[in-house]
């Protein structure tokens, strides 16, 4: 067992607590942008979605706003890495890159919702709820557990949580992304 040297060790949760004060700002930025209707940014991915070359011919820079569409979705990939190595002090590439953690991601998407702001949010909220009481009840069982609850996942609820919050009329309908 290793120990760990941390000089101060409440100076992780000061970075994560903006973190999150980031997320809520940028949360609010997005609603705002919804709410105006699309952004010209947002329209103009939404146009390379649909049809590249058309977009293209009609004088849009793919290629420059694909790569940045990349690069901010990845800037928050890195920022919650460097968090989470920051926090541990020590990184393996082993758990690191380990493949559960990609099914695990996965999961928590499509627990949530695909194609919603909010599906992932409240998908990984509760899977991470649910594998740490299955964890916790059944230390020996708790992959091949959290293997069957995917199972159930895919087969019971394709749509998600947000398809049954939206059904109920708890969350608005939105245009899935």
């Amino acid at each position: 067992m290793r120990t760990r040297c941390i000089v101060e060790p409440d100076l992780w949760v000061y970075g994560l607590c903006k973190f999150r004060a980031f997320g809520v700002l940028w949360h609010r930025g997005v609603r705002h942008r919804h709410r105006n209707r699309a952004g010209r940014i947002a329209c103009t991915l939404l146009a390379i979605r649909e049809d590249e070359v058309a977009a293209e011919l009609n004088g849009i820079q793919t290629t420059r706003l694909k790569i940045g569409a990349f690069a901010i979705s990845a800037l928050f990939a890195g920022l919650a890495g460097g968090i989470y190595a920051w926090q541990m002090s020590y990184i393996d590439p082993g758990t690191v890159f380990a493949g559960s953690l990609t099914v695990r991601a996965i999961a928590m998407t499509m627990l949530g919702g695909q194609g919603t702001v909010f599906g992932p949010v409240i998908g990984s909220v509760v899977l991470s709820g649910i594998s740490e009481a299955l964890w916790t009840r059944f230390p020996f069982l708790h992959t091949a557990l959290s293997g069957v609850l995917i199972i159930a996942i895919v087969l019971f609820l394709p749509g998600g949580i947000t398809q049954i919050l939206q059904d109920r009329g708890w969350l608005p309908r939105s245009r899935r992304l």
